[in-house]
């Protein structure tokens, strides 16, 4: 599976403790509406940070999260598939992408290897900034601060005709993300990153949307992503929380388990 079928089951499924078109420039605004200039008068990125963890549930309401269930839909290149993503305190992650006639694409970590499977693509294990993309994503529940070091405020954009403020959030590992929050909501609505890859720093734009109260909390079912010029859409339509997941459901499949022996 490539890195951008995993970036777009990330951003879809991502907590908030945590292709679009070109963004046109907006000019620098304010909290409230007096004429005033500078970054100094936006609000602070960790400010913005925090508003979307409470105004999508909360701290608290998030860490009583202990497993999820995904289904839905992905489509990429004319390709429709079906979705189904498990996850499971405190980092255990699989996901199965069914390409109907043609072929299963899985992702997943054990909380010891990241890998890969399709009876096409054959079995792989991940390293490096690869595995850690991976590892990061299937992290349930860690507060934001325990993910960035840092979250700054550069300003703001239109995205889709609305003004955000952009964030920059610096990693512990790997290049910085950039958020944008709309102003108007709160709510995240854009995240870009860049990646590394055979070919060079690859970036990625994913547009968040279609949030939506599951128990206590808020998701995005929503999310369409941009990379290299492929654009993968992938919608849910079924989301559960503190449902029962045998941990052996997180078990790679057993081309990935003789490799690993390797």
């Amino acid at each position: 599976m490539n890195k951008l079928t995993i970036l777009a089951c990330a951003f879809a499924i991502g907590a908030p403790l945590l292709l679009a078109q070109d963004a046109k420039r907006a000019p620098v605004l304010p909290m409230t509406d007096d004429p005033v200039v500078g970054l100094e008068n936006l609000p602070k990125g960790d400010a913005l940070m925090d508003k979307f963890v409470e105004i999508t549930g909360g701290a608290e309401a998030f860490k009583k999260i202990k497993s999820m269930e995904m289904k839905g839909t992905y489509e990429m290149m004319g390709i429709n598939a079906s979705i189904t993503m498990y996850r499971m305190s405190p980092n255990l992650l699989l996901s199965v992408i069914d390409i109907p006639g043609m072929d299963k694409m899985l992702t997943g970590f054990d909380g010891a290897n990241a890998w890969t499977y399709s009876a096409i693509m054959g079995p792989a294990i991940l390293s490096d900034a690869a595995a850690e993309d991976i590892i990061e994503e299937a992290t349930l529940n860690e507060s934001w601060r325990d993910k960035y070091t840092a979250a700054t405020t550069k300003g703001t954009d239109l995205v889709e005709d609305a003004v955000c403020y952009k964030v920059e959030l610096t990693r512990k590992k790997g290049a910085p993300h950039t958020v944008y929050f709309s102003k108007d909501t709160g709510l995240m609505v854009k995240q870009e990153s860049v990646s590394d890859s055979p070919m060079g720093k690859v970036p990625a734009t994913s547009m968040i949307k279609d949030y939506r109260k599951v128990g206590d909390v808020t998701l995005p079912f929503k999310t369409v992503a941009n990379q290299m010029g492929q654009t993968v859409t992938i919608a849910f339509t079924e989301v559960k929380v503190n449902v029962d997941i045998p941990k052996s459901k997180f078990d790679p499949p057993k081309e990935v388990a003789e490799l690993l022996k390797k």
